[in-house]
Formats: structure tokens, C-alpha cells, sequence
């Protein structure tokens, strides 16, 4: 599918940010998909284990209204292969090597629409998402933006997630890579980390 890709031209690497775990966040100067990624990492005694928390700084507006232009995020890191995904789970992962101007080991935040064994579909002209044949409510959607300009009808493989940004007019997301393998869907693996909002 060819489409022009609203973020290409926010994708000029920023300032080295802290370097972080390669276990956990694997790069020094990391993306957020369209801007430099700053991380600090937090060690916590969580019960008898030890959770590594994170502070992000987001230099996109692809997640705008949830997450701004220059918010510090929290997020808890993750073990690779360590996480149980649920529908609407913000999460920070590493893209598919198709996501061109993007290395494998950069990071994205993203919005979980569908799990594995999902489908989910839009019209393309202003109708809302169906998740599994049932509209979508989506409040967290910036004002102004549709659910999708973009048609797409996909069942999420297993093993794999559909992920979408709030801010639809210009996120880059799975819409874009209808023709990759699975459909633009993004392997759970690549998963590093879930946004923990501000109680």
C-alpha cells in the first residue's frame, strides 16, 4: 500500500539520550516514532522482585491527547517476552525492521486496538473502528480526527498486536503497513514496556 507517511519528516534523530538497560530499553538514542527519545532508568523493590521503571520524554504528538508533545511519560519495563497484552494497553516497543527510517532497536509508543485472534476494520470514511463485528468507543481520539481516513480490514495473527496512535491524522501506525507480512501487525515480543498514566 502506498501512503504518505505523516511522521517521515519529524524523524531526524534529536540529542543522545541516557543510556538505558539493552534488556529492557535497548537504545541510547532511542524514537518515540518521530523524535528524539531522552530515558532515565528507575531500580524498584516491587514485593520480592525488582521492577525497572522508566522516564521517557516524547517528542511526538502521534499519541496527543493521551501522551503530548514533550511530556515525560512513566513507563514499567518489561522482559522481553514477558508481556500479556490486553486491549488498550498503551505500550513502548520496537518496530518491525519494514518501518523504513526506523532501526530495530529504536522505540514507539502505541495504543493496543486488537490482540491476537481480533478483527478489526474501518470504513475509511469517518465510521468508527469494529473490534471483533462491535463499534469502537475511542474518547482518547484527538479532537478533530477520525478513526481512520485509511480502509482496513484485518484479523491480528497470533503472536501479534494492532497498534494505532490517538492522534490518527498524522500517527504512523499498523494502518500503513497493510501489505507488510501480517498486515502491519507487530510481534508481542517487541514489546518493552506499558505506559503507567499519572494517577
Amino acid at each position: 500500500m502506498t501512503a504518505n507517511l505523516p511522521e517521515a519528516s519529524c524523524w531526524a534523530r534529536g540529542g543522545r539520550g541516557g543510556i538505558t538497560r539493552r534488556a529492557t530499553f535497548a537504545a541510547a538514542s532511542s524514537l518515540l516514532m518521530g523524535g528524539a527519545l531522552t530515558s532515565c532508568s528507575v531500580v524498584e523493590q516491587v514485593g520480592n522482585g525488582i521492577a525497572t521503571t522508566h522516564q521517557l520524554t516524547n517528542s511526538s504528538d502521534s499519541m496527543d491527547p493521551t501522551i503530548g508533545e514533550g511530556q515525560v511519560i512513566t513507563v514499567h519495563g518489561l522482559a522481553p517476552g514477558t508481556y500479556k497484552p490486553h486491549r488498550q494497553d498503551i505500550v513502548v516497543l520496537h518496530p518491525t525492521a519494514e518501518y523504513s527510517g526506523l532501526q530495530q532497536s529504536d522505540l514507539m509508543v502505541r495504543r493496543v486496538i486488537g490482540v491476537p485472534g481480533d478483527t478489526v476494520s474501518c470504513d475509511g470514511r469517518g465510521g468508527p473502528l469494529i473490534l471483533n463485528g462491535a463499534s469502537l468507543a475511542e474518547p482518547y481520539l484527538h479532537k478533530g480526527d477520525a478513526p481512520s481516513m485509511i480502509p482496513f480490514d484485518v484479523k491480528t495473527p497470533a503472536g501479534c498486536l494492532w497498534l494505532l496512535g490517538d492522534h490518527r491524522a498524522i500517527a504512523l501506525d499498523c494502518r500503513y503497513h497493510l501489505s507488510d507480512p501480517d498486515h502491519g501487525a507487530i510481534p508481542i515480543a517487541n514489546v518493552v514496556g506499558i505506559y503507567i498514566p499519572k494517577a
